[in-house]
């Protein structure tokens, strides 16, 4: 690297900013791309999603429970079916989903990327 400063006479100036750019390659994580990275922008429309579901849920159950009789049916309908199982598939999907998604440790200062 001296030899090319030499050569082409680089400033000390332009020659550290060339020696920070090599230490900041070295410092870049190249990406697993089997994992799901927790500040992953599809990742966080996707929790979004889920939180959702949640206050749908949180909202349409106590109601149902307590609007309900023996005589109708407590599922409401074929409606609430489809729904109900959109539901439980996205809640499947999101439990898989978080076994491949790294997340931040705060005591460490780093994104553990570990499976276990």
């Amino acid at each position: 690297m001296y030899r090319i400063a030499k050569e082409r006479d680089i400033t000390p100036i332009e020659m550290l900013l060339i020696k920070d750019q090599e230490e900041r390659k070295k410092q870049q994580k190249v990406q697993k791309p089997n994992l799901i990275y927790d500040d992953n922008f599809y990742k966080k429309i996707w929790d979004y999603y889920i939180m959702v579901l949640i206050l749908g849920i949180a909202i349409k159950l106590p109601y149902s429970l307590a609007v309900s009789t023996e005589s109708q049916d407590t599922t409401g309908g074929i409606q609430w079916f489809g729904i109900g199982a959109l539901l439980e598939v996205s809640f499947v999907l999101d439990m898989i989903a978080t076994f491949f998604t790294t997340y931040y440790d705060e005591k460490q200062c780093r994104t553990i990327e570990d499976h276990r």
